[in-house]
């Protein structure tokens, strides 16, 4: 949070940069902001429109930083995505 309350006003409009095709950007702003999301941010990148944000290689990087790798193999795999090897692929 920012001084006087409130998240980064970019890191909100996160989830409607990847519905435009501006990938880049959303990745820039996501691994920028990393230890400013609150903990249940993440349902973003579960949205129909951020499946592109998903297929992209760096989303399996995201992942393995927040842990969320180690989770999903211990305690099953979320809707969109699924175990591909030693790496997973998301819909």
């Amino acid at each position: 949070m920012r001084p006087g309350g409130g998240y980064p006003s970019e890191l909100s409009c996160t989830a409607r940069v990847p519905a435009v095709g501006r990938i880049d950007d959303a990745y820039r702003v996501v691994s920028t902001d990393l230890d400013l999301l609150p903990p249940n941010a993440l349902w973003v990148v579960w949205q129909p429109d951020m499946a592109t944000f998903r297929q992209d290689p760096r989303f399996a990087g995201l992942v393995t930083e927040l842990g969320l790798l180690d989770y999903w193999r211990e305690n099953g795999w979320p809707d969109a995505c699924q175990p591909a090897g030693d790496s997973f692929v998301c819909e």
